[in-house]
């Protein structure tokens, strides 16, 4: 391709080798202790409340046309949400989409949309499969558009730091599209847990039923025709070379280790959102990984990965456990019966509970969207009837609405949710740090300052892969 906009194929290779001196960044650099970051936007590309927010659409099958879907039932609502243009690899599986708004230009290169059509545009949603999600964001937030960018962020721990740094650089409006990071039981589990309600949390056990898609895979599988509406070359964009085949697409990408970050990438950064920053899980750790059924090309069909936090500024050490597929978290004692006299089981689909030294805490959704409670049901009916429950100290999001709050962000009225410049970078290091625990196949000693594992330097190929140029 010819004239590539301003991320070209040189300056993406530019960018993967300037990585590991972009690790080399503290942290803190895009902290905030309250959480607020407004002061790192650029207010000259905030988009003014008379103005239309105009935006583009890469990926628009699956998540990617529920993205659009969202943030046009708000321009129903009134905010003024105009999209202009979309882009998609597969006709077949965008064609919804396509049917739905036919007079809008259609791309299937990011980098040609952006190139004919980036004075059109003053923002994007990224809904890909993991591996293209660094590409494409940098690129556009490089360009200066605000971007919302579906998770997992990104699909190494290398590309998570590049992206959190380019969105402080570029001043942009940046966000991680974690729904549930928007919802009331979001803050009241935060809110619960910082109060200090169930004393120094000392253990988290959190789960997820996925994966729901093929994982343990063996080998690669034959090659097929490609379908004539699926530009193979660009699906596959900065992965290895791989010959097509119906067994990967669509959705069942993310079992792979070459485009996927299997299900703690998909979930952990929604199930563990609401206690990340309570607890401040971040910084130096020590992970290991118990797996079922993984291969050499194929994340496994069920994992236990054990996170162990040292003391962090007065809070206790803390065991952090992540089950997801064949493997299952204990239940707790105080979990109760049924509505028919039965032992009450976790919630099968997903959840969390929190044991501290003076309570536990139990939320019943993958995404925290269920209110939290205390265990066993009569610690919580005395802390409703005592008054004991924390009051309410963070801001809402209007209607809950995660899409709603980054189009306000967008206009300089909101903070931006989930943001890639601050929380959304540092809880999707934290799910691939269960990755790599996995990889590795033995306990890893994760050295945050400069992101590596201490004394595996094999592992460094995993946070700071290589890129095919496409």
């Amino acid at each position: 391709m010819k004239n590539l906009p301003p991320f070209s194929r040189r300056r993406f290779l530019q960018a993967a080798a300037v990585t590991s001196a972009v690790l080399s960044l503290p942290l803190a650099r895009a902290q905030n202790k309250n959480g607020a970051n407004k002061e790192r936007y650029d207010k000259k590309l905030f988009i003014p409340a008379d103005k239309p927010l105009r935006l583009a659409a890469v990926g628009c099958g699956g998540m990617g046309a529920g993205d659009i879907t969202s943030l046009m039932k708000e321009n129903e609502r009134g905010e003024n949400v105009q999209l202009v243009a979309l882009c998609d690899v597969d006709d077949t599986r965008a064609q919804k989409t396509f049917d739905q708004y036919p007079d809008l230009p259609r791309f299937k290169d990011f980098r040609e949309l952006l190139q004919k059509m980036g004075d059109r545009f003053d923002a994007v949603t990224v809904s890909t499969p993991d591996h293209m999600h660094f590409p494409i964001a940098m690129t556009m937030m490089q360009a200066k558009k605000h971007v919302y960018v579906q998770k997992p962020l990104a699909h190494t721990i290398g590309e998570v730091r590049l992206m959190k740094k380019q969105a402080w650089d570029s001043g942009v409006v940046a966000a991680m599209g974690n729904q549930g990071h928007a919802n009331e039981g979001t803050r009241l589990q935060y809110e619960w847990i910082r109060s200090g309600l169930i004393g120094n949390v000392r253990e988290v056990h959190a789960w997820t039923n996925r994966p729901i898609w093929p994982q343990g895979v063996e080998d690669w599988y034959e090659a097929q025709d490609i379908p004539e509406a699926l530009d193979w070359d660009l699906w596959l964009g900065v992965s290895q070379k791989r010959d097509y085949n119906a067994a990967y697409v669509p959705f069942k990408w993310r079992g792979y280790f070459e485009w996927g970050a299997g299900a703690i990438g998909d979930m952990a950064v929604h199930t563990l959102d609401a206690i990340f920053k309570a607890l401040d899980l971040k910084g130096d750790c020590r992970v290991s990984a118990e797996t079922d059924g993984m291969t050499e090309i194929s994340w496994p069909k069920g994992a236990k990965v054990t996170f162990e936090f040292p003391e962090r500024d007065g809070r206790a050490p803390l065991k952090l456990v992540w089950f997801e597929g064949s493997m299952k978290p204990p239940r707790p004692d105080g979990l109760g019966k049924d509505e028919e006299g039965k032992d009450a089981v976790l919630s099968p689909t997903g959840g969390s509970v929190y044991y501290g030294d003076k309570g536990v805490l139990y939320n019943s959704h993958s995404h925290n969207n269920a209110a939290p409670r205390l265990l066993p049901e009569a610690a919580m009916a005395a802390a409703k009837a005592d008054g004991l429950l924390p009051p309410k100290t963070l801001p809402r999001a209007p209607r809950g609405n995660a899409y709603h709050q980054w189009i306000k962000a967008c206009r300089g009225e909101l903070e931006s949710t989930s943001d890639i410049g601050d929380s959304a970078a540092e809880i999707t290091e934290l799910a691939l740090l269960g990755n790599l625990a996995m990889r590795a196949g033995k306990p890893i000693e994760w050295d945050s300052k400069n992101a590596r594992v201490k004394g595996m330097p094999e592992l460094d190929a995993l946070i700071n892969k290589s890129y095919r140029k496409f």
